[in-house]
């Protein structure tokens, strides 16, 4: 019996670095109702949040530690987080539900 392999994994860290930064990275609460809040301890970062179709619809840039987000005008869904810091990028899902 010869065995396959299902899937192949890839890591596109650069660093250790990145992965701590990336565990680091909080964002609550979720799912959300009026406001929520982004952090990354002790790091500089910008983000942009998107919907679903991928329009950006709202983008901070130099923040430092944290920052609160006004969702108050945001329909009911999910929507796409992508915060960039250094040379890395993370993307994460916030629900927005009133």
């Amino acid at each position: 019996m010869a065995y396959e392999p299902l899937n192949e994994v890839f890591c596109n860290a650069n660093s250790i670095s990145e992965l701590d930064d990336e565990k680091q990275l909080s964002i609550f609460p979720n799912p959300a109702q009026n406001n929520f809040h982004v952090e990354l301890p002790d790091q500089n970062f910008s983000l942009e949040i998107s919907d679903p179709i991928g329009r950006k619809i709202y983008s901070q840039k130099n923040i430092f530690d944290k920052t609160e987000i006004d969702c108050g005008d945001l329909l009911d869904g999910i929507y796409f987080i992508r915060v960039a810091v250094k040379e890395s990028t993370f993307s994460r899902k916030i629900i927005i539900v009133r």
